[in-house]
């Protein structure tokens, strides 16, 4: 479009509902150099200043991506270029387009030639169902931001430097870590325009160790051992019987070994295979490769994707037979007889009792996947935001917060006409019945209950919803809705003293794996049920909590951060753990030994702070043998250590989270007063029966004690707060988690 202004203009003031047109120029930006920030100013000569955003992640990756947000934000901002914000999706930035009325708002994203060719994000057309996809190209009618996002093609602004050709972030990354320092400044000032000495100092530290991590990983790596291992190893000692898929066409081909290749740090220059389009093969098994692995569970017991096991979750007897008839298959394939399996079937009976529930604990924190963080727990917070946190929160602004509820959780779908639940992997491919479900929990008293009459009471009040509603939320069983059941029989912490169906979110799986979430449709769903009061339960939607206001508090929170953060000079809770770590390291004598490398004592330190194990404690590590012992005693306690460095930030937003939850209104309790007596008694009687009954539990109250004492010492008639920041769900909980520590030492003792 040549004009591209005007057209915007022209849209603006056209019949229709937009009122404002934004653009958004997403990138990796490792790091943004004088070709970037001048197409962004072209984007802002378009649509303007105050219209034009830059998209970007905080997600670091050695060594195509050495740059964090806030560092790419300041090369960025060395441009004179504002609006740069930090987003977990370039290519959604949500936390762009959630500002702006969706309704009235359109949207336009700026994309150079290469992603809009390659970037399997960008699909535009129409969906195999024949809809339109959310990408589509410029038209003459823009819709609003909440059913099309539009593609324009960035102009190509091509810089050549004599020292690394065409400009990009990777020859700028590859040319200025290499250059020596007597030429540095002026590359640096051809190639970002400006000679900001801070900027030049962080990119050029930066660059710098990005060279050291890749001459280390060149250097160090006994390439010809290796490759004699592997030419070395016997037929008998082969553990895998080939890919386990083809490359159908070039195109993936290239896309997949480029991806492999960058993860080593390198690039590919030239593809052996040529242009030609590969054959065409069946893929299918057992034509075509195996779809997995091992048939059996593999990994760590009881742990969600704990293995290759991809068909269903396996055990005894039906994984061996499954195993056995393959291995059968690939034997005769290269003409041989298989007369002894050598104790395999000894699989059978260590496989029974693997956990049935590995999914259960994915969505008991009520998040879209996987398990929810205190801010004190999220890495990729830095200080600053843990202030605004406290800002946000004490000023009543940290929202939408909903409520963290404190039942049982179950998934339920609706599938050939009726309703059916899952609380596993097995049982997400194939859906249990109520029938099935009460059976599942028979002997189990209350909990049967719980869960029975929660299927009744929902399969009843679903009658109400119309049948291609239900279709279109859940898929005839593709998707679950997370339901979360409190019921006075089966009560944990918090006392309700209601029985309540509270709907969570909705998950779409692939044969028992998570691959998205269908977003809003809980409401819809909650919305759309007429009759909500049951025969024992009430059914509810996600329950927002609100906050009184109580800014007084703001700098208290506020100067117990810069304290801790200021001690080991960090700006990133990563950081803080690490050099805390590694200041205790740097305090012991045995890592001052010659043997023992500040790459060795890193190294060390990130396994502990982070459980980083891929620095192994070996004699190749650590050539000294007393070094070595130390390093894996120290390792021993690492558990231990973790807690104590992470303590005092741990204590801040416990405490933060008491202050939240004691301002606010609108709980599911229906006693507030009542529910923070019990509680109080709870804990109270739980401290009595421990010093009386139980002295081997003491030390573990007194820690818990302590943490409770740090919260604020005060009992909220509510478990938790769930909130949104940065692309980020967490959680406040206050004193909750060490009551909830406290009552569990004497539940699960029994």
């Amino acid at each position: 479009m040549d004009n591209l202004g005007q057209w915007v203009v022209d849209q603006l003031i056209a019949e229709t509902k937009i009122e404002r047109v934004i653009a958004i120029y997403p990138g990796r930006f490792q790091p943004m150099g004088r070709h970037h920030a001048e197409t962004f100013k072209w984007v802002q000569e378009q649509f303007g200043e105050e219209n034009s955003f830059i998209a970007t992640t905080n997600k670091t990756e050695l060594p195509k991506s050495p740059f964090s947000f806030d560092e790419k934000k300041q090369i960025i901002e060395s441009y004179g270029i504002t609006n740069v914000v930090e987003v977990k999706n370039a290519y959604v930035a949500k936390e762009i387009t959630e500002q702006f009325d969706p309704e009235n708002t359109a949207v336009v994203f700026i994309v150079g030639k290469k992603d809009m060719d390659e970037n399997p994000r960008i699909k535009i057309g129409k969906k195999k169902n024949g809809d339109p996809t959310y990408f589509q190209n410029m038209t003459e009618s823009l819709q609003s931001l909440d059913k099309h996002g539009y593609i324009v093609e960035a102009p190509h602004v091509a810089l050549v430097l004599d020292e690394m050709g065409i400009m990009s972030g990777t020859s700028i990354r590859k040319s200025l870590g290499e250059v020596n320092e007597k030429k540095a400044g002026k590359l640096f000032e051809d190639i970002f325009g400006h000679k900001d000495p801070e900027v030049f100092g962080l990119v050029m530290a930066k660059l710098g160790d990005l060279n050291e991590f890749i001459g280390d990983f060149v250097v160090k790596s006994d390439v010809v051992t290796l490759l004699k291992e592997v030419s070395s190893m016997s037929a008998a000692s082969a553990i895998d019987d080939g890919p386990r898929y083809f490359y159908g066409n070039q195109k993936t081909y290239r896309k997949k070994t480029q991806d492999m290749a960058q993860k080593l740090g390198f690039d590919v220059v030239n593809y052996i295979m040529g242009d030609e389009q590969f054959e065409v093969h069946d893929t299918r098994y057992p034509e075509g490769p195996v779809g997995t692995v091992s048939y059996f569970p593999v990994g760590k017991a009881g742990k969600e994707k704990a293995g290759t096991n991809q068909l269903v979750d396996m055990v005894g007897m039906e994984a061996y037979l499954k195993w056995e008839a393959h291995i059968k298959s690939v034997a005769e394939l290269v003409g041989f007889k298989l007369i002894n399996y050598l104790g395999a079937a000894a699989a059978i009976e260590l496989s029974v009792n693997e956990p049935e529930g590995l999914m259960e604990m994915t969505f008991k924190e009520g998040g879209s996947s996987g398990h929810m963080l205190h801010p004190y727990e999220n890495n990729d917070l830095s200080f600053n935001d843990l202030k605004e946190i406290v800002t946000l929160g004490l000023s009543g602004k940290l929202g939408p917060l909903h409520e963290k509820t404190d039942g049982q959780n179950l998934k339920v779908t609706w599938k050939d006409g009726k309703l059916k639940a899952a609380r596993n992997k097995t049982t997400l491919q194939d859906p249990m019945t109520i029938t099935e479900v009460a059976k599942k929990f028979d002997g189990r008293g209350a909990i049967k209950d719980a869960f029975h009459f929660a299927m009744r009471d929902l399969s009843k009040a679903m009658k109400d919803v119309p049948s291609e509603l239900k279709e279109e939320i859940f898929g005839n069983g593709k998707r679950f809705l997370n339901l979360e059941i409190i019921y006075p029989g089966t009560e944990n912490v918090i006392h309700y003293n209601r029985s309540i169906l509270q709907f969570h979110n909705v998950n779409e799986y692939n044969e028992g794996e998570l691959v998205g979430y269908l977003e809003n449709a809980e409401t819809v769903l909650f919305e759309a049920i007429t009759n909500k009061k049951g025969k024992v339960f009430e059914i509810i939607g996600p329950n927002e909590i609100k906050v009184k206001k109580d800014e007084k508090h703001i700098k208290y929170f506020q100067d117990k951060l810069d304290e801790i953060c200021k001690k080991v000079g960090s700006s990133t809770i990563k950081d803080y753990k690490f050099n805390c770590v590694k200041a205790i390291l740097n305090n012991h004598e045995w890592t001052h030994h010659s043997h023992m490398t500040q790459e060795s004592v890193d190294g060390l330190a990130r396994r502990v702070a982070f459980q980083d194990k891929s620095f192994r404690l070996n004699g190749k590590t650590i050539a000294d043998k007393h070094s070595l012992a130390e390093a894996k005693a120290f390792d021993k306690n690492a558990k231990k250590l973790y807690k104590e460095i992470t303590k005092p930030l741990e204590s801040v937003i416990l405490e933060f989270g008491t202050k939240v939850l004691s301002n606010a209104t609108n709980h599911i309790a229906e006693n507030t007063t009542t529910t923070k007596e019990i509680l109080e008694n709870k804990v109270q009687d739980t401290i009595l029966e421990i010093t009386s009954n139980h002295l081997d539990m003491v030390d573990k109250l007194e820690v818990q004690m302590e943490r409770y004492t740090d919260s604020g010492d005060t009992v909220n008639p509510i478990e938790g707060v769930v909130f949104e920041y940065k692309g980020h769900t967490m959680k406040l909980t206050g004193g909750f988690a060490p009551i909830n520590q406290m009552l569990g030492f004497l539940k699960f003792s029994k």
